[in-house]
């Protein structure tokens, strides 16, 4: 029973608590996670995460991995590496809440990534999340065609603080 709203009923409310999938956890992944997330990587054509890199994961209550982020920091510079999110987990807020989850983190003073081109999806992504354009990486992603796209380097920037 939903504890915000009475039970339906001639004039009651309808609670659409239950109707929502449970949050997921956010947590940094370990080495046991590595495969799991390489193959995550490589079903959203992202960049392969590292050991060596510092990753955080969501996973369902049932421990599916339904995304990552991966990033290295460089005393107050960090470069994220891969965002990715199962297809099945989208439009969630699971990139958004992986990404803030970073940076309350590693609270770096400025980020910088590379986004293809024609990537249009990510872009509106990065953009909502503060990024804007900064450069751009001729022919810096393969294609499977033996073709190359272009990068655009975006970059974030933190809040000045007083």
């Amino acid at each position: 029973m939903c504890e915000l709203f009475p039970p339906v009923s001639a004039g009651g409310f309808f609670c659409f608590c239950t109707m929502l999938p449970p949050l997921p956890v956010i947590r940094r992944a370990n080495t046991t996670d590595l495969a799991a997330l390489q193959a995550l990587a490589t079903a959203c054509n992202v960049c392969q995460p590292d050991a060596h890199d510092a990753i955080w994961l969501a996973e369902s209550a049932d421990g599916e991995i339904l995304g990552f982020i991966a990033c290295i920091l460089v005393l107050d510079e960090m470069s994220l590496l891969a965002l990715a999110v199962a297809p099945a987990a989208r439009r969630q807020g699971i990139a958004r809440t992986l990404h803030q989850t970073v940076l309350d983190a590693l609270r770096p003073t400025v980020a910088f990534l590379e986004v293809r081109a024609g990537n249009h999806g990510a872009q509106a992504l990065y953009r909502g999340l503060g990024y804007r354009a900064s450069g751009r990486r001729r022919a810096y992603y393969p294609n499977p065609d033996g073709s190359r796209e272009d990068a655009l380097v975006l970059r974030w920037q933190a809040a000045p603080t007083e």
